[in-house]
Order: C-alpha cells, then structure tokens, then sequence
C-alpha cells in the first residue's frame, strides 16, 4: 500500500543572497517622508500600499532577478515594514493577489508565522500517519532571504526582543500569461523544507 500527501501548500524560500548596499540606510530614511498605517502591525511602522512598477522603488531590479524563475507575473504594490522591540503583526492574509512575498532586509528572528490551513480538522489524522503536526509553521529567514507562499495562507508575525530594528518588504504577486509555462516552473520549483 501507498501513501501520499496530497493538497500540500507550496512555500519557497530563497535564500543566500545579498542585500544590496545602502538597503538598511533606504529603509529606516523612508518613514521620513512617507507617512505610515496601522493596518496588520500593531506597533512599529507600515507604509501605504506602493505600485511596484514606476514609483522608483529602488530595489526592482534586484527583486525581478529574485524572481526569475516565475514566468509572466506582476507585482500588484508593495510596502516596507519596520518593526522594534515587541511590535508584532496580527493574523492576515493578501486577498486579491496569487502570491504573497516578503523579502527580508534584516533576519526576520524566526517570527513569521504561516498557519497550516487544515491544522484544526487534521491534527489527529496527522499523529496517526507520524506526520509533523500543529497549527502554525514558524519560518526563520536571514538578510536577504525571500519567502513567497498563497496569498490566501493566513499569517502573523511574533513580536521580538532584539533591540535592532526587523526591516522587510511586503509584496503581492499575480500570475498573467502563459498557464501552461507557469505549472511547469511551478512542478520544478522546490517546496520549502527544515
């Protein structure tokens, strides 16, 4: 007899890469200027929802490279978050969009938190068949790192303790085009593992 896992949630993490210089310094500059909301964070700074393409976001370039495995997508808006000693993110999801992607300015200290969709009405299931098990995915991701799930997945981020500041910017992706390209890349693409 088989057994298999069907319906799996794909998360990929890409990880290792640089941050660009003056990356840190553009971020704690930019609430100077731009005014913030209060939208999943509770504490710390949030901006407005930005368009990703012709509002000079500095970093496009380095971010469509990141992402240049996906084919034919767009970037709905993004916005930066800057968190401090106990700010956290309440529980959210990105309606409207395929994608949410949070790519990391500073190490996120293991906060992000996915919530497995069917965690509630399989936990006995998932003990049964020794799987892992719980409601929530903790994800820790260094500078530079990616994180890119559905954008339907509810999570949150933990507050934290360091006393540097948590740096990350917040983006919607929705596929356009070519289908049949994009399940190929999607069935070659690696799903996140510990």
């Amino acid at each position: 007899m088989n057994s298999n896992i069907l319906f799996a949630t794909p998360c990929w993490h890409i990880q290792n890469q640089p941050v660009p210089e003056g990356a840190v310094e553009w971020a704690l500059e930019f609430p100077k200027n731009n005014p913030g909301q209060k939208q999943s964070n509770r504490g710390g700074y949030q901006s407005h929802y930005l368009p990703f393409y012709g509002c000079n976001f500095p970093y496009e370039e380095h971010i469509k490279n990141l992402l240049a495995f996906f084919p034919s997508y767009i970037i709905k808006e993004w916005w930066l978050n800057i968190s401090g000693p106990g700010d956290y993110n309440v529980k959210h999801n990105h309606p409207d969009s395929d994608l949410a992607l949070i790519w990391y300015i500073t190490d996120n200290y293991g906060t992000l938190r996915l919530d497995d969709p069917n965690g509630f009405t399989r936990i006995n299931l998932y003990k049964a068949i020794g799987g892992e098990y719980g409601y929530t995915k903790g994800l820790i991701a260094k500078a530079g790192d990616m994180i890119i799930f559905p954008s339907d997945i509810d999570h949150f981020v933990e507050p934290f303790t360091d006393n540097k500041p948590k740096i990350s910017v917040a983006m919607n992706l929705c596929f356009t085009g070519d289908m049949e390209a994009l399940r190929n890349t999607l069935k070659e693409s690696k799903i996140l593992e510990d």
